[in-house]
């Protein structure tokens, strides 16, 4: 499973499938389609299963290749 490195404070932040918050403890869910959890209660990721499927090869050689991966994260509250 990918996995997120070198984050000061924690560790082990995954990335996997899910589809709502009872599906993480503060990992990476991916997906293809998302509600909005500020406009709505409870936000909602769509097409989980098949995002990660898409994602993974790519990452996964890069790796076995030696390749650096990274990965941002963007609080677009921050932004707007």
């Amino acid at each position: 499973m990918l996995h997120v490195q070198d984050v000061p404070g924690f560790q082990w932040i995954l990335i996997h499938t899910g589809n709502t918050d009872e599906h993480t403890s503060g990992c990476l869910i991916v997906g293809d389609s998302q509600e909005n959890n500020q406009l709505k209660k409870d936000g909602f990721i769509g097409r989980s299963t098949q995002a990660y499927k898409r994602i993974y090869p790519p990452i996964a050689k890069a790796l076995e290749n030696g390749e650096e991966v990274t990965i941002t994260y963007i609080d677009y509250d921050s932004v707007l």
